[in-house]
């Protein structure tokens, strides 16, 4: 039974991990908050290129201009297998992904968002530099 209730844990984990990453990519491009995956109102990504591998943030005006005409590229797609690629804005490849940025450390990493029935997976927003989670801090919190 304590298998099941590590499973469950994991699926909440995982669906709490969505809603802010959508909720903060929601309220940086259409709220005019300060939100945002560095806290400054830019949204993050990591370009996967291995002759590039460079982090960027754009302004929510930069970013929807980055997209021209076609509106459902507004919302990047957060759910595991259907981040889209953009454009970079450094090596002009379509190889950058939506990414954050460490609270901590700064440093600028893609989410790992685990398959649906994937077990033991970490918390998505895990730090690769430092370790730090927002949504581990948030639960030790709750406690």
């Amino acid at each position: 039974m304590q298998g099941n209730g590590i499973k469950i844990g994991l699926v909440v984990s995982t669906i709490i991990a969505v809603c802010l990453s959508l909720g903060m990519a929601y309220e940086t491009m259409f709220g005019g908050g300060e939100g945002g995956y560095g806290g400054d109102g830019k949204l993050w990504f990591k370009c996967v290129n291995p002759d590039c591998n460079q982090s960027f943030s754009l302004t929510p005006d930069e970013f929807a201009k980055s997209q021209g005409d076609n509106p459902m590229m507004m919302m990047p797609m957060m759910m595991p297998g259907q981040q889209q690629a953009f454009k970079c804005q450094k090596c002009n490849q379509k190889s950058a992904y939506m990414a954050q940025q460490c609270e901590k450390c700064k440093e600028v990493f893609i989410m790992q968002m685990p398959m649906p029935g994937q077990e033991n997976q970490d918390f998505p927003d895990r730090c690769p530099k430092c370790g730090y989670s927002a949504i581990e801090q948030m639960e030790k919190e709750q406690k």
